[in-house]
């Protein structure tokens, strides 16, 4: 399992395929697997995926609470520094709902390296990621209070939480769920931390990213609104929006639709990637 350092920080990664450089990013609560597994199926791609700090294998801090690596910007730094371990000028920047706010953080700070955007239910726009993400927050506090069993336990039981699922069992446990990562019950100020932060500043500092750029969206998910993925493609000059089957209801579909409009936004540009490879 390949590593490099990062601010005296070992950050676990994984590089494989040939072709286009395809830095892809996990999701808050998440790790590189859940990367890996969404464009596992593209071919002629030389996929990058790593795991932040706070999530999978990557420790929250270097050397303990007064050196926490954790929010966008850092994110983005350290993506850009793992670019640079692999000796990798340009890639297509991406990932899911946190990744998708982190590629946007990354194409701004270095716009040169973005060779195209390809974000997936982004959930966030130059503000913190409330209210549709205060349930994520919540379930951080309540992990700083007791253990993972009880905290989920609580949050299941919340009137609230049974209210904004309703009908959409697999939503509500994929924020369940995070309560078994080692990472966040080890970290659960690493949730409310990224929640409460913005991947820029303002929404017109995405015209500044020239690159092409395609922001998948979808229905029946509080937690990624489809209104914040169509105003992320609106905002930036060669982006397009596409409308994919709701994850938390056909996630087959989902995922094939997500495939095929990857596959669609290489093939259309593909003379700028061949170019840059």
């Amino acid at each position: 399992m390949p590593v490099f350092m990062f601010e005296g920080l070992s950050v676990h990664y994984d590089v494989s395929g040939e072709g286009p450089a395809v830095l892809f990013m996990h999701g808050l609560a998440a790790e590189r697997g859940q990367a890996q597994q969404t464009l596992a199926s593209e071919e002629n791609i030389q996929l990058i995926t790593l795991d932040m700090p706070g999530h999978g294998d990557t420790h929250a801090n270097a050397g303990g609470p007064s050196s926490d690596l954790i929010g966008f910007e850092t994110y983005s730094r350290i993506a850009r520094s793992l670019l640079s371990h692999l000796n990798i000028d340009r890639a297509i920047l991406g990932g899911i709902s946190m990744g998708s706010g982190i590629a946007l953080h990354m194409a701004l700070a270095q716009p040169k390296r973005a060779l195209g955007l390809f974000l997936v239910r982004p959930a966030w726009l130059a503000e913190p990621a409330r209210p549709h993400l205060n349930v994520i927050a919540q379930l951080g506090q309540l992990l700083a209070e007791t253990t993972p069993g009880k905290a989920a336990g609580a949050l299941a039981d919340d009137a609230d939480f049974q209210e904004l699922f309703s009908g959409i069992p697999s939503a509500a446990n994929s924020v369940l769920d995070a309560a078994k990562h080692r990472q966040i019950t080890r970290n659960p100020n690493v949730l409310s931390k990224l929640v409460d932060d913005q991947p820029f500043g303002r929404l017109e500092d995405l015209a500044g990213i020239n690159c092409p750029a395609l922001v998948l969206g979808n229905n029946a998910d509080p937690l990624h609104p489809p209104r914040i993925a169509r105003v992320t493609a609106g905002s930036l000059p060669k982006g397009r929006y596409a409308h994919l089957p709701p994850r938390y209801l056909e996630a087959e579909a989902h995922g094939s639709a997500l495939l095929t409009h990857f596959h669609s936004f290489l093939s259309t540009h593909s003379t700028a990637l061949a170019s840059s490879s």
